[in-house]
């Protein structure tokens, strides 16, 4: 059933093994007589050969493992261990690490029990260089094994038994160095325990860090909370870094890495392009945000993501990345990018950031928003709650009254309907002298979803006319379903107006030239809420852009006293307080009821070709956009209570259909 030792071999007077007469092992790696078994002995009786033969044969070594397992004490003596060649030095280490009840020895350690120690003290002195080199191999290779979360403390114990024997000229961080290869080389060719072994776990040494529990640290790397180690090069990242997740660009495919780097006792994280990580040249960059990168690193930065990836590829959660807010489909769901939240139909949650972490370092989110430049990312920062919805409801009943304050709100609330409908954009526009309340009908509208206080420091849903062209096609892009809100046409000249009107109403961003063709051409589908003291139709002569712009002229509070000013002031103070709460509310009412989108569109379309064009405060409605706002004031009126009828009151005086109750 297994090898039985009758006798044990000896030592000649020139310290070469030889081996009782028929005794057969594998050749020694000096190209001397054959090698010997490591000796078992089972409870002081039976004594086991483990030979690297042994190793090759699973149900041979089945037995002999059984035979140990069964035993109540194991003896092993590992007088012969270093005359083994490496390879097999190392798989029979791997088999005797696994052994219960044993004790391991040595002419030099009689009775020590601890397979590290015994090995350390088989290194020889220097003057047989094949012989120490194989020792000391061993001794790191257990060490790494047994002790990778104190590798530096077991490497400085193989130092001290290295010195000890008059060896000089070693470092213990080359040792360390060492040890990681040894365990990863180890690994690579067995493809069996010590392949399991080097697979040291990213929290086993870095509990904090923000991965999965699966992560681990890429072989020849060594990965500690001062830095990361390169075993073959010996360079050094001064912090460590990980990458937490992928991202998949929803629109064009290329991929992108979610870095975190320890810094000032905190984990900090960047959304970087996988190209970007990947160069060099580009990599750099991340130092302005405190990552452990620098021109003279760079290179090793860049090797340690690689080996980080490829090792940890399966672990590394898959996230959607979008570049515009809005409805988007991932994991087969469909989802409402809000600022840094997404909704769903079943609640809103983080989509990234500091604060998207569910607790057990994987985000469990559907898609998050990259912005094309800092900008971008600006843009999204505006859409968050703050304060209590009971307190905006309270604020807003100022707009009951009044007709033309109420259809910006229903307007603001319309975009996400073009999508569901399949409609295209339009425009109202809040014309007529100045300090009669048309800024605050755009804080309401804004109020919905965000910030709506364009003169506060932080990120503002209220933007002013005063940008270029090719901002204001960004930030068109960037609110997809979403309500653009510009205030005062007077900071733009009348072609910019006029540009402005024509983006939105095409839903389509200019068409530009590359070096190597033609750039994507952005979408959007949004609802633009502009003022101004001219109406903003007059800045163009285009018949066909008239017809996509409600224009509302005059007070939208029609009296101006005293009062009124007081009561618009009190409301202002509200709603800085008090946002980012109807909105989100509203896009989650539609979601839950997306099986029945079909049928509203179908009831949509028939109510377009049949019904006559309706007239609002004196002004004729486009068809379309009188339909919009339909939908939008019925979809508010289902999600918010009765007790706020007047907010959910149609913005043209007639009872408005629940869009999802609309005959086929």
């Amino acid at each position: 059933m297994y090898n039985r030792i009758v006798e044990s071999p000896s030592r000649n007077g020139n310290g070469r093994v030889t081996l009782p007469p028929g005794h057969q092992g594998n050749t020694d790696a000096d190209g001397g007589p054959d090698a010997p078994s490591i000796k078992l002995t089972l409870d002081g009786g039976d004594v086991l050969a483990l030979t690297p033969e042994q190793l090759g044969d699973e149900e041979e070594l089945a037995r002999t493992l059984a035979a140990c397992d069964s035993a109540r004490h194991v003896s092993v003596d590992l007088e012969y261990l270093p005359h083994f060649d490496d390879r097999d030095a190392l798989a029979i280490v791997s088999v005797l690490d696994r052994l219960p009840n044993a004790s391991f020895s040595s002419r030099a350690t009689v009775g020590d029990t601890d397979l590290f120690e015994v090995v350390v003290d088989l290194i020889p002195p220097g003057d047989d260089l094949r012989l120490y080199a194989r020792a000391k191999t061993i001794a790191l290779y257990v060490a790494a094994l047994q002790h990778p979360n104190g590798l530096d403390a077991a490497c400085a114990r193989i130092l001290q038994r290295i010195r000890g024997q008059g060896v000089k000229g070693v470092r213990a961080y080359d040792l360390v160095r060492e040890a990681r290869g040894i365990l990863a080389e180890a690994g690579r060719q067995s493809g069996g325990s010590a392949e399991m072994a080097s697979e040291v776990r990213v929290r086993d040494l870095l509990s904090d860090a923000p991965v999965s529990d699966e992560a681990v640290v890429p072989p020849g790397w060594t990965l500690r909370d001062d830095g990361i180690y390169s075993m073959e090069e010996g360079d050094c990242i001064p912090a460590p870094i990980v990458i937490v997740e992928r991202g998949k660009d929803s629109a064009t495919g290329s991929e992108l890495w979610r870095l975190a780097w320890y810094r000032g006792d905190a984990w900090h994280e960047r959304l970087v392009s996988r190209v970007d990580a990947s160069t060099t040249r580009m990599v750099v960059e991340l130092a302005e945000y405190g990552a452990p990168v620098t021109s003279n690193n760079a290179y090793t930065v860049v090797q340690y993501l690689a080996d980080y990836e490829n090792v940890n590829l399966e672990f590394l959660p898959v996230v959607t990345v979008a570049r515009r807010l809005g409805f988007h489909a991932a994991d087969g769901e469909s989802c409402f990018l809000w600022g840094r939240r997404v909704i769903t139909a079943t609640g809103i949650g983080n989509s990234g950031g500091d604060d998207a972490d569910t607790g057990d370092g994987i985000r469990r989110t559907h898609v998050i928003f990259r912005g094309a430049d800092e900008g971008d990312e600006q843009l999204a920062e505006a859409f968050h709650p703050a304060g209590d919805f009971e307190k905006w409801r309270s604020a807003i009943q100022l707009l009951a009254d009044h007709p033309k304050a109420k259809l910006a709100l229903y307007a603001a609330l319309t975009p996400p309907l073009l999508h569901v409908l399949n409609s295209p954009n339009f425009c109202v526009d809040l014309s007529g002298e100045t300090t009669t309340g048309k800024t605050t009908v755009l804080r309401a509208a804004a109020s919905c979803w965000g910030n709506s206080d364009e003169q506060s420091n932080e990120a503002s849903a209220i933007k002013t006319w005063n940008g270029t062209s090719v901002y204001t096609e960004r930030l068109l892009t960037t609110h997809s379903h979403l309500p653009v809100i510009l205030d005062d046409t007077k900071h733009a000249s009348p072609e910019q107006v006029a540009a402005v009107i024509y983006a939105v109403t095409q839903g389509k961003g200019r068409g530009r030239g590359t070096v190597k063709g033609t750039a994507r051409q952005e979408s959007s589908q949004t609802v633009l809420i502009s003022s101004g003291e001219q109406p903003a139709t007059s800045f163009t002569q285009d018949g066909g852009l008239r017809g996509r712009v409600l224009t509302l002229w005059g007070p939208p509070f029609e009296e101006t006293t005293l009062a009124m000013g007081r009561a618009i002031r009190g409301m202002n103070d509200q709603l800085r307080l008090h946002y980012g709460h109807a909105g989100p509310l509203f896009v989650r009412w539609i979601l839950e009821n997306e099986h029945q989108w079909n049928a509203a569109v179908r009831g949509y379309r028939k109510r377009i070709y049949e019904r006559d064009l309706q007239f609002v405060f004196g002004y004729r409605l486009p068809g379309e956009e009188t339909h919009h706002l339909d939908y939008s004031a019925g979809a508010v009126r289902e999600k918010v209570d009765a007790q706020v009828r007047w907010f959910l009151v149609d913005a043209m005086g007639v009872e408005l259909p629940d869009p999802v109750r609309t005959e086929a």
